[in-house]
């Protein structure tokens, strides 16, 4: 009787724990780096610095794509050559990433 109730207090623990671990996983965030002519910015870096780290590089459209981002605020750093620029964005819903870049 005792290892029951034992097993049945743990399997109710871990389904509490469910939603906490969900979100630890975090999600993916895509993204296009484009310049102020809308020209796109191939082979950039976006490293996003906040709750953690994530490194991402441009494909020739511009487009990144970045995973298991959590929640949170984060400073975005897109560097190329000698340009860098830096956002600062929250990441909360939107799985979309969209910057535009002075250059």
């Amino acid at each position: 009787m005792r290892k029951r109730l034992a097993l049945f207090l743990v399997l109710m623990g871990l389904l509490l724990l469910m939603p906490i671990w969900a979100q630890a996983a975090g999600k993916e965030i895509t993204g296009r780096v484009t310049g102020q002519a809308g020209d796109a910015k191939g082979l950039a870096s976006v490293t996003l610095s906040g709750p953690n780290a994530y490194t991402a590089m441009t494909n020739s459209t511009g487009d990144f794509r970045v995973q298991n981002v959590v929640k949170g605020r984060y400073t975005v750093s897109v560097a190329q050559g000698n340009n860098v620029q830096r956002f600062v964005v929250d990441i909360n819903g939107s799985p979309r990433l969209d910057l535009r870049v002075r250059w």
